[in-house]
């Protein structure tokens, strides 16, 4: 299993747990749940990514950072990238987020949109 596989295989385990967890101890909506939970796992890997880029140890992919953020981790992989100062200097994968949360608001608005009118 190649390293983004199994880094993006490890991540949505980390995803769901947190996410049943916070469902069922804190009483809380499943939509909720998982925004809670994809944020923070977001958060916490662009944290452990920076560790690992400190140690020049095998670093997690950029395919999955991004894959983290495009799956609704994107206000927590804004608050890593702040954070800890990982991933600002390069344009090309700020552009990418950007775009992320760019497409995330549109699909957002859309579903309202449809929403109210139906």
């Amino acid at each position: 299993m190649n390293i983004v596989r199994r880094t993006g295989f490890v991540v949505l385990l980390f995803i769901l747990v947190i996410g049943f967890a916070l469902g069922y101890w804190g009483h809380i909506g499943l939509g909720w749940s998982y925004l809670l939970s994809v944020n923070l796992v977001a958060f916490i890997v662009f944290g452990y990514d920076k560790h690992l880029s400190k140690k020049g140890a095998v670093r997690i992919p950029e395919l999955v950072l991004h894959g983290v953020a495009l799956i609704g981790g994107s206000l927590g992989a804004l608050g890593g990238m702040v954070l800890y100062r990982h991933k600002t200097r390069k344009m090309s994968f700020f552009l990418i987020w950007f775009l992320i949360v760019l497409l995330q608001t549109a699909l957002l608005l859309g579903w309202q949109f449809y929403k109210g009118r139906h």
